[in-house]
């Protein structure tokens, strides 16, 4: 419900007093029941797309998506974003 209600990453974390790590595994989940889940307030779209073209390039896992991204990018973000791309292969096209 506090996504839909367009609560960012951090809020949500800071609501249920978990870390972003944390959060960002139960949104995994939510995503696969869920596919037209939108992740827009949870990732800036300029994340969304760069780690978007690295999973389109073939990179799949978690640790090699993060070595390949700026400092800035957080597992959770990476997460999120991974299993958005992973259920919804046109999520762009319908949106975030």
């Amino acid at each position: 419900d506090l996504i839909s209600k367009g609560y960012s990453l951090a809020d949500i974390s800071s609501l249920l007093r978990s870390p972003e790590a944390v959060v960002s595994v139960l949104i995994e989940s939510l995503i696969k029941f869920d596919r037209k889940l939108n992740i827009s307030k949870l990732v800036a779209r300029d994340k969304t797309e760069k780690i978007i073209a690295l999973l389109k390039e073939g990179f799949t896992e978690l640790k090699e998506l993060k070595e390949q991204l700026p400092k800035d990018f957080s597992y959770a973000e990476i997460r999120i974003v991974k299993a958005k791309f992973e259920t919804t292969s046109d999520f762009f096209n319908k949106g975030l």
